[in-house]
């Protein structure tokens, strides 16, 4: 769904920046800044269901900031379940 929808926003705006978010994560602080940054940036890196801490290493999960260029050059989001 992620990936349609990165191409659907597309095919309406003019994009330089995604912002995916998982629909059950709800910020702790109204302040947070969600912008794109040179790398792909993950911004959920504490959450309370993990105990502030990282379930492991590689978690990409919850909410991750990538610009237009980066989206496509990684191919998007795995089609796998």
């Amino acid at each position: 769904m992620l990936n349609v929808g990165f191409v659907e926003a597309l095919k309406k705006y003019s994009c330089d920046c995604f912002v995916f978010s998982d629909v059950d994560l709800i910020p702790m602080d109204d302040r947070n800044t969600y912008k794109c940054y040179s790398q792909p940036r993950h911004a959920s890196i504490s959450k309370d269901k993990f105990r502030f801490r990282l379930p492991y290493n590689q978690y990409f999960g919850g909410l991750s900031a990538v610009s237009k260029e980066q989206f496509a050059e990684s191919s998007g989001f795995p089609n796998t379940c």
